[in-house]
């Protein structure tokens, strides 16, 4: 199993992709995590931040918005996760 977490695959077309070796017990929350990335249209911005990095790959200022957007986004859907902002259907 070479994923080594839960994560949104795709921008047209997204699934959540989970680890053969995820435990049933943090599915989830795993879960819950993956779909606010997936509602807050994360795969898209995920685009965005990449066509940025291609067009000014010399800048290091994008490279550093590029982590720190991607660290945003991440404790952004930890948080709405651990409030249950997003209930899973």
């Amino acid at each position: 199993d070479p994923l080594p977490s839960a994560c949104l695959v795709g921008v047209w077309k997204p699934y959540i992709a989970l680890p053969l070796t995820a435990s049933p017990s943090r599915a989830v929350e795993v879960l819950r995590h993956e779909l606010c990335h997936y509602r807050g249209h994360d795969h898209w911005w995920g685009a965005v931040r990449l066509a940025c990095c291609v067009l000014h790959w010399f800048n290091p200022l994008v490279w550093l918005a590029f982590s720190l957007f991607g660290k945003d986004m991440e404790m952004s859907c930890d948080e709405r996760a651990r409030l249950r902002a997003f209930p899973i259907p």
